[in-house]
């Protein structure tokens, strides 16, 4: 919103949606603006040093959850790394503060080509918000990687790759109306 001039298309990628905090906060307390800004707090007052400490001595066992999760084995190092980044660290409490304050709908989009890919979850609400952010623009579409984890890109890359291209598609000259 900041930036229009400068958005051509968007795929997101089963996208955070500004009223989840709100609204999944009626499943339970974690998911709830409180919630949020408790593990904002907890994560911003967790000394990194003591966390890099218990990582060496093999006692960050939530940890290797994430890495086995998000990459694959021979990125695991890497991201280990950067989930131990004092940088990620402050980048994780931002974006958990900003979840504990927004609430809403998201602003419309207009005719910006917008792709939304949805993970296979059977969670009725989070498709509903999936489907509040495709009907965002009056040119989207909405894509469902059956079978797929929060993290779409991993489990299939290929479906990725191909809402990409096919935004590519649709954004050269000539492809779109006007």
């Amino acid at each position: 919103m900041r930036y229009p001039a400068a958005i051509a298309g968007m795929v997101l990628v089963d996208s955070s949606h500004e009223g989840q905090v709100t609204r999944r906060g009626a499943v339970g307390w974690r998911y709830s603006p409180a919630g949020q800004r408790w593990r904002a707090l907890k994560r911003r007052a967790q000394p990194l040093g003591l966390y890099r400490l218990a990582d060496a001595a093999g006692a960050a066992h939530e940890l290797d959850g994430d890495v086995a999760r998000e990459v694959e084995p021979e990125d695991g190092g890497a991201h280990r790394a950067i989930l131990l980044s004092s940088r990620h660290r402050r980048a994780v409490v931002r974006e958990q503060l900003l979840a504990a304050t927004l609430s809403g709908t998201p602003p419309q989009l207009g005719s910006i080509p917008v792709t939304v890919i949805t993970a296979g979850r059977e969670d009725p609400d989070w498709v509903q918000m999936q489907d509040e952010l495709a009907a965002l623009s009056s040119d989207s579409r909405h894509v469902f990687a059956e079978g797929s984890s929060h993290y779409v890109q991993r489990d299939d890359p290929e479906l990725v790759l191909r809402a990409i291209r096919d935004m590519v598609r649709r954004l050269r000259p000539g492809s779109r109306p006007g």
